[in-house]
């Protein structure tokens, strides 16, 4: 799960429960979508599972967004390599989807390892 939805709202488990679109968690108040499998080195590729999932599921993400002290966000998660700088873009049509949706959008760097055990 490299890119992930969450939405948080009061009853919005409850909501996501009437949709075809389930979510893989529920934590309280908060529901978890796989948006994407791609690796975290893949960002460009989770961004275009990104594009599908937002056009895919527009309805039902409106329909969780519309509730009362919604918010929610997509979280990309990438590699983080330590070095100087790492960047990422993200596709005006992403934004705009995203924004369209009422969503935030998140990059959370995570610490990787290389195959002898040691961070990369």
């Amino acid at each position: 799960m490299s890119c992930v939805l969450r939405v948080s709202a009061p009853g919005v488990a409850v909501v996501a429960d009437s949709l075809s679109l389930k979510p893989y968690r529920v934590d309280g108040d908060t529901v978890h979508y796989d948006v994407s499998a791609a690796d975290f080195d893949q960002l460009a590729a989770q961004i275009e599972d990104a594009i599908t999932f937002l056009r895919q599921y527009q309805a039902e993400i409106g329909t969780l967004m519309a509730l009362p002290s919604s918010s929610g966000w997509l979280d990309f998660g990438v590699s983080n390599r330590h070095m100087p700088a790492q960047l990422g873009r993200l596709s005006p049509e992403l934004v705009c989807l995203a924004g369209k949706a009422g969503l935030g959008l998140d990059l959370s760097l995570y610490a990787v390892q290389d195959e002898k055990g040691a961070e990369a």
